[in-house]
């Protein structure tokens, strides 16, 4: 946050021709003062991702502050995925014709699932997050679950819990999962997995076979199953069967976001600015569109805020993981680790789908990112169940 600021502070003409020469160059036609410039080609544009990013840091601290008890964990993440699932119920509606409505035509001929999103990519990254949550709940679930001395005692105790109250968790796990398949999205199902399994290979390799959470892994293959056999994949599939690289659009717009990173290196040209400065930098290849973002988060990332501000943000991010996935090694209790795999897998679907999208710059999306990071940190801090929780102080009348 500090590092955005700097870029809207005024600096001596000659400091700013030294830090960043393509931004001297550009702000040389349109300047009004030679004196005194800031960093950033577009003061506005650099104001409002200031005013965003704010945004999201502040709801994270109110996560650290506010969820300091087990029942206001369970809540929030109840929340996630209540929302999540009033999404997949509405985009689904949306498409089979119950309900008349898309965001971008009024009609619901499109063929994928969209909910309240304009573009299929970020519905189905809104829904991973939901997802995870989801599933951290499930495994904050099997609290009491024992694997029995065979197969018998085993599928006794699949279906101890089948017949149990938590099995209604199952629902908005299998609405969702079906939503997701219907938006048709290839990179946020694929998203979503990588990071699940990645989490769970961690788990496996730390704690053996033994550790509950890896009981998620079928009742996540029946949820699929469950939105394969209900709406069924043909569009998901027909749309990995052609997906051609040489047909992607992206590869071309990457190869002109690299250059211009190679012309804002160490400062960028200024947060939220891509939009601005890319024209410059389009070729003849591209569609007469406007591109206002480069369906790579990272590189993005990069050619606004340059290495400095791109290393002081990772830095952030990484060290959260860290916190969160040191706790996620040695943690026991069911809720605390539930809560941890739904932070760890829902940040890490955003993260693998930030390589071919923006969702970073979706608004829901992005809050819903530092909001899940907070839940990661407020479960490593919670203490185990048989221990007093921590709860706020008492506000005198």
């Amino acid at each position: 946050m500090a590092f955005i600021t700097f870029q809207l502070i005024p600096l001596p003409w000659d400091v700013v021709s030294l830090l960043s020469p393509a931004t001297a160059s550009v702000l040389d036609y349109s300047a009004t003062n030679r004196d005194f410039t800031a960093l950033t080609i577009d003061v506005g544009a650099t104001i409002q991702a200031l005013q965003k990013n704010t945004s999201y840091v502040v709801l994270f601290f109110l996560v650290l502050v506010l969820v300091r008890t087990r029942t206001r964990l369970v809540v929030l993440a109840g929340t996630i995925v209540g929302v999540g699932f009033l999404e997949a119920l509405f985009g689904t509606a949306s498409l089979v014709g119950w309900v008349e409505f898309s965001v971008l035509s009024g009609t619901t001929d499109t063929g994928e699932a969209t909910g309240t999103f304009a573009n299929r990519n970020h519905y189905s990254a809104h829904l991973a997050m939901g997802i995870a949550a989801a599933c951290g709940l499930l495994i904050a679930s099997f609290g009491q679950f024992r694997l029995g001395k065979d197969w018998r005692q085993t599928m006794y105790s699949y279906l101890d819990w089948l017949m149990s109250w938590r099995t209604l968790l199952l629902i908005p796990l299998v609405v969702m999962s079906s939503a997701m398949l219907l938006s048709t999205s290839r990179a946020g199902v694929l998203g979503f997995f990588m990071a699940s399994v990645l989490v769970l290979l961690f788990s496996y390799i730390v704690r053996g076979s033994s550790v509950a959470d890896l009981h998620i892994v079928p009742f996540g293959v029946i949820a699929v199953a469950a939105g394969v056999a209900w709406f069924g994949a043909e569009s998901l599939i027909r749309r990995v069967a052609h997906f051609s690289l040489a047909s992607e659009e992206r590869l071309e717009q990457w190869r002109l976001t690299w250059k211009m990173i190679q012309d804002y290196p160490i400062t960028g040209s200024g947060a939220g600015t891509y939009e601005h400065i890319f024209p410059l930098y389009r070729e003849g290849t591209l569609r007469p569109l406007i591109y206002d973002h480069a369906h790579n988060d990272y590189l993005e990332l990069l050619s606004g805020y340059g290495i400095v501000g791109s290393l002081l943000l990772a830095a952030a991010v990484v060290s959260i993981l860290f916190v969160v996935m040191r706790a996620y090694r040695r943690r026991h209790d069911p809720l605390i680790r539930g809560m941890l795999f739904a932070s760890l897998a829902g940040s890490g679907s955003m993260l693998f789908f930030g390589i071919v999208d923006y969702n970073f710059h979706i608004p829901a999306n992005a809050a819903y990112f530092f909001v899940l990071l907070g839940i990661g940190i407020a479960a490593a801090r919670l203490p185990h169940s048989k221990k007093r929780e921590m709860r706020p102080p008492e506000v005198a009348d």
